[in-house]
């Protein structure tokens, strides 16, 4: 029987996509660069690659930081310095906080059955305020963010901190939910606790070595 909850936020509890579109547009704004229609798509390929390799510990947040959008603007052909531009575009995903469908509902139904706890990759004090102003945070007891913790998920160490931090040793009370098949699923999976990919894109996928699959929040009721 479960016990713990750990849940991923972005693009889980808070929709990053529509997050990181709405951040980008105001920083074209501050910049005086001409968003256009295909920047969220180039983005969200090259972050994402990025952050891949930041899971495998190939490069560091800063580097991120410092690349992507020098990424972004050598694809589509814009001339403007990229680390200015990410200073901007950083101010607007600290202030967004623009929640998944359910999810509000979600967190509240979980904290009430389970020790709610979050799990995730990125600024603590970013995903911090995020929830704050999203009207989640006062449903999770601990807050397991990768720049607290030290490392990243998927790594052993991440989920290893986390239990420590619980003074827990028994992996069967846990179960995990996200939606990257990488840093949650098999992550999770390696560590040996029970995953639930929440298929986000709703790509459909079946075969993707989590123990559970939802397609949108409200499920997990009829689960947990």
């Amino acid at each position: 029987m479960f016990k713990y909850v750990l849940i991923d936020i972005d693009n889980t509890l808070l929709d990053f996509n529509k997050c990181a579109e709405k951040a980008m547009t105001n920083a074209c704004k501050a910049c005086g660069v001409g968003f256009k229609k295909e920047m969220p798509s180039v983005f969200h390929k090259i972050n994402d690659s990025l952050w891949q390799r930041l899971e495998t510990g190939e490069i560091t947040r800063d580097q991120i930081h410092e690349k992507r959008w020098n990424m972004v603007f050598s694809v589509m052909g814009i001339t403007f310095d990229g680390r200015e531009f990410e200073k901007e575009f950083v101010k607007g995903i600290y202030d967004s906080h623009e929640p998944v469908n359910g999810a509000v509902d979600t967190v509240k139904y979980l904290s009430k059955k389970y020790i709610l706890c979050a799990a995730s990759n990125g600024p603590f004090e970013q995903q911090k305020h995020r929830l704050t102003l999203a009207g989640m945070i006062d449903c999770f007891s601990h807050l397991f963010v990768s720049e607290r913790i030290g490392i990243q998920k998927p790594q052993r160490e991440f989920f290893e901190r986390c239990l420590n931090e619980l003074h827990e040793t028994d992996k069967s009370k846990f179960i995990l939910i996200g939606d990257s098949l990488t840093a949650d699923i098999s992550g999770g999976k390696s560590f040996g606790i029970t995953t639930c990919w929440y298929d986000h894109n709703g790509t459909g996928y079946d075969n993707v070595g989590a123990d559970i699959r939802i397609d949108s929040l409200s499920e997990i009721k009829s689960i947990l």
